[in-house]
């Protein structure tokens, strides 16, 4: 069941683990989020267990946050004229550098592993040829602390894009994860012809402007939480990564704690890009 973002400016109670709506409340600790967008205010009411949970729980109502929000901006792009251009089996995109956060990552992996042993093992396959081409590719772009977020994305996504490099998740120019596809898949809608999408630094423009992204917020949460840099994950290496990192994947906290930080990066990230003429 999903709720339409064009009726949540009152606000609907969520599970903040599993982002459905809920009708009760009970043993949950509730968490207002309130966001002022272009096209109207939305209103969430997030309901998070008194319990202790793990980053990678969060990943869900991400998710549906993410979703609802760009179904709004997809409306305010409606009411200017401008109309959504991705369609099923355009796999462009799916060639482009793909962010995953820490949560992401584990979310993913504990995803992969659960599935029927040999569709698992065809998924890893992927994953192992992905991450060998990648490393065939030589060192990624030396990044400077001069470097602007813009320009360092723009040049590992030039270094990316030369690779060839498809997805991992790809079949047969489907997704086969696109209920559960990553949060930067979400946030990533063009409003011209597919056609131009070949040369990702070119279409730019043309996004459909995401008021704020949730990769961000929840990578932001996960480095104030564990005391470590804001980090990401290229998605063809998200199996080995998580292979090597699995001690950070232990620790809990309470889930309420993790909501609200959740819930106020997004109403800064909102209010930023507002503050900066983006929106």
């Amino acid at each position: 069941m999903m709720v339409s973002a064009l009726a949540t400016s009152a606000g609907v109670l969520v599970d903040a683990l599993t982002g459905r709506p809920r009708l009760r409340a009970a043993g949950c600790e509730v968490i207002h989020l309130r966001l002022a967008l272009p096209g109207g205010p939305m209103a969430f009411h997030l309901a998070a267990p008194e319990r202790p949970v793990r980053l990678s729980e969060l990943v869900p109502v991400c998710r549906y946050l993410s979703s609802q929000i760009m179904q709004s901006a997809v409306h305010d792009a409606g009411a200017t004229g401008e109309s959504v251009a991705c369609r099923k089996g355009c796999s462009a995109c799916c060639h482009y550098l793909v962010p995953l956060s820490v949560p992401e990552s584990l979310w993913l992996y504990e995803h992969v592993q659960a599935l029927p042993s040999a569709r698992r093992r065809t998924v890893m396959r992927a994953f192992t040829v992905a991450a060998a081409k990648l490393f065939s590719g030589g060192r990624l772009p030396m990044l400077s602390s001069q470097d602007s977020q813009s320009e360092e994305i723009g040049r590992v996504s030039e270094w990316y894009r030369a690779l060839d490099l498809a997805c991992p998740l790809l079949r047969e120019h489907l997704c086969s994860v696109y209920a559960t596809r990553p949060l930067a898949c979400r946030e990533h809608v063009m409003l011209t012809d597919p056609s131009g999408c070949t040369n990702p630094s070119a279409t730019a423009g043309q996004r459909v402007i995401m008021p704020a992204s949730l990769v961000n917020c929840l990578a932001e949460v996960t480095a104030e939480l564990e005391q470590r840099p804001i980090e990401s994950v290229l998605l063809p290496l998200t199996m080995h990564w998580v292979r090597a990192n699995l001690g950070r994947f232990r620790h809990t906290w309470p889930a309420p704690l993790l909501v609200k930080m959740l819930a106020e990066r997004l109403t800064a990230a909102v209010r930023a890009a507002e503050a900066s003429g983006k929106l």
